[in-house]
């Protein structure tokens, strides 16, 4: 009789985790009481419910040299190709604003985001929605590692030296040309 609870407690704390996550509209008016219900669930278990967070990864047109203070704002630790940045949803719509008012029409890749909390190494894609479902499941999930080379990359501190890197992109900013 046991394990029969054990497994109800799962299964109803995985469909608190799906209702969260899902995006589908069964019922367009109750759909924001059922994630708010499934968020305040697990808050009273007392595990912290991740916000979703997006990268994009911009390329101006127009603009040859990004400006300053979107250079200074690069998510750190990844790195584009020559000509593409990776922002933050605000930052990059600033930039795509910007390169709009100059004439111009950026081409923008947007992907789900997450920085492992043990090793400091950005997760884009798969990777970041499978940590956001991890953080929800318990309590300690903030500790577990992101992959078999968590603790390796942790002693190694190889993305805290990536993101010390001025401009992940290669491209100039205002103040280098001046």
């Amino acid at each position: 009789m046991k394990f029969n609870d054990e497994t109800r407690e799962d299964a109803d704390l995985s469909d608190r985790i799906d209702a969260v996550l899902s995006s589908e509209k069964p019922n367009r008016n109750r759909k924001p009481r059922w994630r708010s219900a499934a968020r305040q669930a697990l808050r009273a278990q007392g595990i912290k419910v991740p916000y979703r967070l997006e990268a994009w990864c911009v390329s101006p047109s127009v603009l040859h040299a990004i400006p300053l203070y979107l250079g200074l704002r690069a998510i750190k630790g990844m790195r584009a190709l020559p000509g593409w940045i990776w922002l933050r949803r605000v930052d990059a719509k600033r930039l795509m604003a910007a390169d709009r008012q100059a004439g111009g029409r950026s081409e923008v890749v947007k992907t789900a985001y997450r920085v492992c909390d043990v090793c400091s190494r950005p997760l884009i894609g798969n990777e970041a929605l499978e940590r956001r479902k991890s953080l929800m499941r318990s309590v300690k999930s903030r500790e577990l590692p992101c992959g078999p080379n968590c603790h390796k990359d942790r002693d190694m501190k190889l993305w805290e030296k990536m993101a010390e890197v001025s401009l992940p992109c290669g491209q100039t900013c205002e103040a280098d040309q001046k």
